[in-house]
């Protein structure tokens, strides 16, 4: 268990050489950046009182976390404000936002100097069990999202459920699909969990359930399911400036379910025919 300082946090787990921490606290980033690194907040104007708290006196480098904005020309915009700054291949990127700002500084790292550090404070239920997680790094071209991109991991993803507070009840929602499609795909516990209690999110505070929920649910990162799209695959948006449609989830999560079961049935069936023709004689 990794304790910024001062702070205990309620889980951590590593991911692909990622740190996940859910349940930190509002003062754990000093604690969690490289020491002596120049460390650049991107941000958007939408949650600048949670990053004054965050990162206090850290330069930013401000983008639009609207999915029309999600292109190549913010990730220009990135890099000549972070040469104006003096960046190096020691500098540091820290997101600080939704989902978008997720995934347009994990790109912008990734091909900055051909790649510096980068961690997440995502301040989105959907950006903490989605976007933050799993490598995936990417923008959108014409009609088409997440067509261009990266796979390359943070090093730290720190979920802080204060954020969570003032976020619309649509906002939430879209966060509270994706949590049910990763437990559909990959944990039948918790699936069955939130059929059982998913009437409570409606009279307990939000952020107490949703850190119930992070810390059992698993990652995008591991499940077939993850990212936009069946299997993760990019596709063609005919809403690009839409927010997350939350039926989206459960249908991808329903989707890679079946097929996940259809790939254990067929490796079922391979090993009992295997050990059949070896003269093994199994009832079924």
């Amino acid at each position: 268990m990794y304790l910024c300082k001062k702070h205990f946090a309620l889980k951590t787990l590593l991911l692909h050489n990622s740190k996940i921490i859910v349940g930190g606290a509002l003062g754990c980033i000093a604690d969690l950046v490289p020491p002596q690194a120049q460390v650049i907040v991107v941000s958007s104007r939408s949650v600048s009182e949670w990053r004054a708290q965050i990162a206090e006196g850290l330069p930013v480098v401000e983008i639009e976390d609207d999915e029309a904005h999600k292109t190549l020309a913010a990730i220009e915009n990135i890099a000549s404000q972070l040469l104006r700054l003096n960046a190096d291949r020691q500098t540091f990127l820290l997101g600080i936002g939704g989902g978008i700002v997720c995934d347009i500084t994990g790109f912008a790292a990734s091909a900055f100097m051909r790649g510096i550090g980068f961690g997440f404070v995502p301040t989105t239920l959907l950006a903490q069990v989605d976007a933050s997680v799993g490598g995936k790094n990417g923008v959108n071209l014409e009609r088409y999202k997440n067509i261009l991109g990266t796979f390359r991991q943070p090093d730290f993803v720190l979920c802080i459920p204060q954020t969570l507070k003032t976020l619309p009840q649509s906002v939430f929602a879209a966060g509270f699909a994706e949590i049910v499609k990763a437990a559909m795909i990959a944990d039948p516990c918790l699936f069955e969990f939130l059929e059982t209690n998913a009437s409570q999110a409606a009279r307990q505070r939000r952020e107490h359930w949703a850190v119930h929920c992070l810390a059992h649910c698993p990652t995008n990162g591991d499940n077939a399911g993850g990212g936009n799209g069946k299997g993760g695959a990019a596709f063609a948006n005919p809403y690009p400036a839409s927010p997350h449609r939350h039926c989206d989830a459960a249908v991808d999560g329903g989707y890679a379910a079946r097929q996940k079961k259809r790939r254990q049935q067929h490796t079922f069936r391979f090993a009992l025919r295997n050990r059949q023709m070896r003269g093994a004689h199994y009832a079924v």
